[in-house]
């Protein structure tokens, strides 16, 4: 297979999602043409040393065969990572929404808070008068002098 920069592993046909009767063709073709280096005028040099002018048309087919094939895979594997991008910004979304939620959670216990901290509990608990109830505590009407 073929390495990517940056990304563990190897890169073969099945990996891509080629059909498994073109994969044979894409791992040639990867393991021809997948170097970082490739030299594409060294390699069509050494290609006629070491054949004839009338080689060339089978191998044209052959190396389009190849594009095809490779073009196939890149198209599978493209859609495939699509999907996941389309559902990671699904779950991003429904993210986003939630920490909104969630601040507005925030936002209205701070407020509580800070409406909390205006109150002067001790001066209303150290104020002797009636709550709406009327209710007065046994203090209040000398009532603990009758014990």
């Amino acid at each position: 297979g073929i390495r990517i920069p940056g990304r563990p592993g190897t890169i073969d046909a099945a990996g891509l999602g080629v059909a498994p009767e073109e994969q044979a063709d894409v791992d040639n073709a990867l393991r021809q043409f997948g170097q970082s280096r490739f030299d594409e005028a060294a390699w069509v040099d050494d290609f006629f040393k070491r054949h004839n002018e009338f080689d060339a048309p089978g191998m044209v087919r052959k190396l389009e065969k190849w594009q095809g094939s490779m073009k196939k895979g890149l198209r599978g594997a493209v859609l495939e990572q699509y999907e996941y991008f389309v559902e990671a910004s699904k779950e991003m979304t429904t993210m986003g929404r939630e920490v909104a939620t969630l601040r507005q959670l925030v936002d209205a216990q701070l407020e509580t808070v800070q409406g909390m901290r205006t109150i002067d509990f001790a001066a209303a608990f150290a104020d002797p008068v009636a709550d709406d109830y009327s209710y007065y505590s046994d203090d209040m009407m000398g009532m603990d002098d009758m014990s």
